[in-house]
This record gives structure tokens, sequence and C-alpha cells, in this order.
């Protein structure tokens, strides 16, 4: 674990270090784990071979091998390497060998991590480079997996998203993803540790035979593994019936850790990176934390379960999704004896097409789970810090071993474990309290978020082009935020509007302000917010609403798109004059730093301290403009730039600007 840890530190004398210290380990304790010190050393050889110093012998051979075909995009594989194309189903085919000639263009992350951030995923995947301006040849010869999936392609859709495992698309699938239940179509554990347990105790419960000769079964398994790519999550399954039949025949009694242990090593060799995998944070928990209680009655045992999932896994859900689905348990055991008819009857269908019954059963799982998704209770908590999230687990831990305390000792355990759970959920309930304005990487957009003792207004509400439309609710979401007291709307320009349906789609909003308001200015508590509206120009831009916060003696000015033309309009407003004859703490340079605003006798007015752009440097539009960050520095403003990489927060009462990251701790 420690040695896969490594794979995004590129200082290599860092790296070595971190190796020989694992090694300095089992040269201590060598007598007692001589075979996991072989094993160590052997996997050591093989990361450093071929994911630390990636080594490819077919790295200038121009074939590929299709190995993932998605509506949009597809994954190439050349020896052990990934690649990405932009081209999906319809273009290419699992299974199908390629010649193909491009350019190649390394994977990099945008920076927003509170949203699904695709190029991370596909680096989590392996995937280091993107293919553009290609051309392509497809051979003739297919592999065993093309003609797989070709069955697929021309199914139904039960069996294709049960036993084909193509969910991409699927309204069930996408239904379920919004319960947060979409693992549970996975073929896993699940279901195939209880069929297993049937079969040998009902069936076979008297046949040696049957417990011999089930490595056939086993290897059928293996087949249609390899057939779907080797999932995880039921590579882990054949390996561990593999292990507990070995066991069996040679009759060797290993205990569960030592299965699980061989079963990540053997995951692990075949790709390092499945350490990353959720699966195996589960697993982790799941091996160490879930506790086996017998009870004479099945309820108290199904009462007891459900509790020790929750309380293990919750956590985990909030990391992942920034919410608790309350519910979510009760409809897994709801789910689950329908998820195995279907998983039974999907296989029928893959040979008979009885489209019918077919339709009406598909219809009848995805009415079920609508159904669901409308009464399920959610509660919205933000992001969670690591370090409350194992302090949690770490108490958790100890109070599951509680027996060998005193009573005083397991009421502190107690009371640990409860105070470390109510942090996570109400953290960023206090983090809201504090008076902010962010400014969102959203490309050439426009997207502030005014945090102001814990309520929170937004000015402009719009992402550029190749932005998510959806990544301020999920910035909102990160912060645990529902509530927004008002949306102000500079003007209706795509990139300062058109994230607004999503939010009201899915947060509470009290008001949104468009620029036709006849405001003049609003109080909330002790701010002032000041309305600067000028509706009937030709040029949509001058059309922008202007707004200054008045907090105390702080003055944030935001100017929308406003060009030099609305500049001199303002400019000759006494009430605006009277309002900036100090200057402004805070600016936000207009249209995105375009040289068509913040002319020199608007800056030096205005004279402000800090100032935010919001733009990117892309295609045609190459914001910010050198003129305009030279006329900001010629009165002494600091400049922070999105840039397409960052997102900056200031602080209202101290007055100072610091980069949005990843919370850890």
């Amino acid at each position: 674990m420690t040695t896969i840890a490594t794979k995004n530190i590129d200082n290599i004398f860092l790296c070595i270090s971190i190796y020989f210290l694992c090694i300095s380990f089992f040269v201590v304790y060598i007598k007692k784990v001589k075979l996991f010190s072989l094993i160590y050393f052997l996997f050591l050889f093989y990361f450093l071979l071929f994911y630390k110093f990636p080594l490819n012998p077919f790295k200038n051979i121009n074939i590929f091998y299709v190995y993932d075909v998605r509506k949009t995009y597809t994954i190439l594989k050349r020896g052990i390497d990934l690649y990405y194309l932009n081209e999906g189903e319809g273009v290419f085919s699992i299974g199908e060998f390629i010649r193909l000639e491009g350019d190649f263009n390394i994977v990099v992350v945008n920076g927003v991590f509170w949203e699904f951030d695709f190029n991370k995923y596909l680096l989590d995947l392996g995937v280091k480079n993107k293919i553009t301006n290609y051309t392509f040849t497809v051979y003739k010869f297919k592999f065993l997996r093309y003609w797989f999936y070709q069955t697929a392609l021309n199914g139904l859709d039960l069996p294709k998203m049960f036993i084909f495992q193509l969910k991409s698309g699927d309204e069930i699938y996408s239904n379920l993803i919004n319960l947060n239940l979409s693992w549970i179509l996975n073929i896993s554990g699940l279901y195939l540790y209880p069929l297993d347990f049937m079969i040998e105790k009902y069936i076979f419960k008297n046949s040696k035979k049957y417990k011999k000769y089930k490595i056939i079964l086993i290897v059928i398994l293996l087949f249609y593994c390899y057939l779907l790519r080797f999932p995880v999550v039921l590579l882990k399954v054949v390996l561990l019936l593999f292990i507990r039949w070995f066991c069996y025949i040679k009759k060797i009694n290993l205990q569960r850790i030592t299965k699980f242990s061989i079963v990540w090593i053997i995951i692990l060799f075949l790709n390092p990176y499945y350490l990353y995998n959720i699966g195996f944070i589960y697993s982790f928990l799941a091996l160490f934390l879930f506790k086996n209680i017998n009870f004479t009655n099945w309820y108290k045992k199904i009462i007891i379960d459900f509790i020790l999932v929750f309380i293990i896994f919750m956590p985990i859900e909030i990391y992942l999704d920034n919410k608790i689905y309350w519910f979510n348990q009760i409809f897994q055991i709801i789910l689950m004896p329908f998820i195995y008819i279907f998983y039974f009857l999907s296989s029928i269908f893959v040979f008979f097409k009885l489209e019918s019954i077919h339709l009406f059963l598909y219809n009848f799982l995805n009415t079920l789970v609508l159904f669901m998704e409308k009464i399920n209770l959610i509660t919205l908590v933000g992001h969670i810090s690591l370090f409350w999230m194992i302090l949690y687990y770490v108490c958790l831990l100890v109070l599951f071993k509680s027996y060998l305390f005193t009573k005083k000792s397991k009421f502190f355990i107690l009371f640990s474990t409860i105070l470390c759970s109510t942090v996570m959920c109400f953290e960023h309930s206090f983090k809201n309290m504090i008076n902010t304005v962010d400014m969102l990487n959203v490309g050439n957009g426009n997207t502030f978020v005014i945090k102001y003792n814990s309520n929170i207004f937004i000015y402009d509400i719009g992402s550029g082009i190749g932005h998510s439309k959806t990544l301020i609710t999920s910035f909102l979401n990160y912060n645990g935020i529902y509530k927004i007291n008002t949306i102000f709307i500079s003007h209706d320009d795509s990139d300062h509007i058109n994230m607004l349906d999503d939010v009201l789609k899915n947060k509470q909003v009290s008001t949104v302000i468009n620029n036709d308001n006849q405001l003049i200015q609003m109080k909330f508590k002790d701010m002032t917010i000041h309305f600067f509206n000028d509706y009937n120009n030709n040029n949509n831009n001058d059309n922008s609403m202007v707004i200054i916060f008045e907090i105390h003696k702080t003055k944030l000015l935001f100017v929308g798109d406003a060009t030099i033309k609305r500049e001199v309009k303002l400019l000759r407003n006494e009430r605006f004059l009277s309002l900036i004859k100090n200057g402004v703490d805070f600016f936000q340079v207009g249209h995105h730093g375009s040289k068509t605003s913040s002319s020199d006798e608007f800056i030096k007015n205005i004279n402000p301290t800090t100032c935010f752009i919001s733009g990117e440097k892309k295609g045609n539009l190459q914001f910010p403009n050198t003129e305009t960050t030279e006329m900001l520095l010629k009165y002494n403003c600091n400049i922070y730039t999105t840039d397409s990489k960052y997102s900056y927060r200031y602080n209202i009462k101290s007055k100072k600007t610091s980069l949005i990251k990843k919370e850890f701790f």
C-alpha cells in the first residue's frame, strides 16, 4: 500500500526513501514475514518496471486494442497503456483491433475537485493520454470479446444491463445513481456468495464429488469475468471461491484475513491503482469492522446488521456524495430479491427475446426505483475532512473492542464516536458562517458566491464553453449549502446565466433578481446592497447590473460585462461616486478582463485593492487581456485569475485571498 501511494510522487529520491523504509521493515521482521517479503520484492520490481518507470515494448507500434466503448468515448489499449478517444458507440466496438495514428496529449486535471472530474476519472483508470486528429483503419480480425458484446448490443435492455454489465445511459441505472445505489447492479459477492452457499447446502450437501469438481464452475466464472474485462467486484469473488476450494481439497485451514490478503495481493498485482478504488476501502472496512453477531431471532440479526452497515459505511457515503441517504439500507433489502430474480430472467432473455414480458419487467423495476427516489429522505452534509473521518473509524474500532475496557472508558469511547460523527455532519455549518467571496473556475463565464452570516448570495451563475453546467450545484453540495438567499443575474448572456436552471431545480432559492429590476438598494441585517441599473443599451454587456455590497466599511464591486461606455456613465452617477470615493476593497473585473472594460479613469476612481478575473485563454477568447492586467497593476491591484485552473476565496473580514483547495483536514 505504501509503495502504490507513490504513484503521483515525481521526486524519485523521496520514492526511493519510502521503498527503503519498506524494505527495512521486512529486514527487521524477516523471521516472521519471509513469504510476504518475497512477494513485496516481486511487487516492487513489477511496480517500478511497469508503473513508476513505464516500460512498454509496444509503445512505437500503431496497433491498438479497443478496450472499452461508451456512448461518447472509447478507451484503447496498447500493451499496458490506455488511451482516450472522443468517439464512442457506432464508430468502435469492444474487441476490435485498429491501426491508428494521431496526436497524443497528456490528460490534465482541471482542478474543479468538488465535481466529477472526467480527466481525473481517466487518470484513475490508468488513461494518461488523449488522442486527437487521428486516422484509423479497423482490422478484420476480431477478439472474442467483440462477439460477446455484439450479442449484448443486439439484445434487450435487461440482459444488456445485468449479464453484459453495459449500464451507461440506461434509465434504471441513472435513477439508481440518484439514489446512490448504482453499485447494486454489479455482479458481486452480494449475489454470488449466497448462491454458492445455497448450492452447497441444499443441492449438493451430501456430494463430495461436487466440491471436488467445483473448480469447473469457478473456471467458467473466471472466463465470464475475462469477457467482462475483469471487473474487480467479480474478480474478488472468483479468487476467493478458488482459495476456499483449494483449501478444501488440500485440507488447509486459513484465517479469513489471510484469504482476503491473498485476494488483494493478486488484484494489486493486476492493477496497483485499485488501491484507490472505493471498493477496496469498503472491503477493508467490512473486514475489520463488520461483526458477525448471532441471534436466535432472524429479525434481530437483520436490525443489528442494518445498524452496523449504516454506522460503518455512512462516512464513506458522505465523503463520496456529500449526503446521507437515510432509507438506502431499507431500499437495498427491498431491491435485492428483485435483482436476484432479474439476473436469472436476464440470462433467459439472452436466448429468448420475450419482448412483451421484458418490457413489463423493465418498467416494473424502473417504476419501483423511481418510487424509492421520490420518497427517499436525504440530508445534505457537505464534504467531510479526512481527519474527522479517520478519528471516527479509530473510535469505532476501539468501541467494538470495548469489552477490554472499564465502564467509564466505554462511555468515553462512545461519547468520542458520537462527537466525531456530529462534527462531521455539522462541520460545514460552522465554515459557512465565515464571510467570504468565492470566484469559481468556470472558464470564460462568471460565477461568484458570497457568504454572509451563513446566508448565500450569488452574483452571476454561468460557465464558459467546455465547462459543466452543473458545476455550481456540485460546489454548493460540497459546501453543504441547500438554501440560497438571492441570485443576482447581471445580464442574460449565456455565460452568466446557463447554470441557473440546474440550481433552481436542486436548491431552495428565495429570490432571483434580474437586471431589469427597479431596485436602488436592499438591506440585509448590517449589509447594504446598492444597485446600478441601465437596461436600454444596444450593447447587451452594458445592460449588466452593477452591484456594490457594503459590509461595515468593506465594499465589494461587481460589474458583470460592463464596458468602458458603461463605466463612463457610472462615473457620472453621484451615488456611485460617493460610495467609491475611498476606493473599493474587492473588484470583479469587467468582461473577464477584456480590453473593452476597465478604463484608466474608472480604475483610478474605484482604486481597487483586490481584483478577481474570471477568464481563460481559449480559442479567440484570450482573457484576461494584457492591457487590462497592466492597467490594474498600474494602480497596485492584487490580481487573481481563474485561468481554467484555479478558484479563489476572498475573506471579507481579513481582506486576504486564498486558493480554494480540497479540504483534507
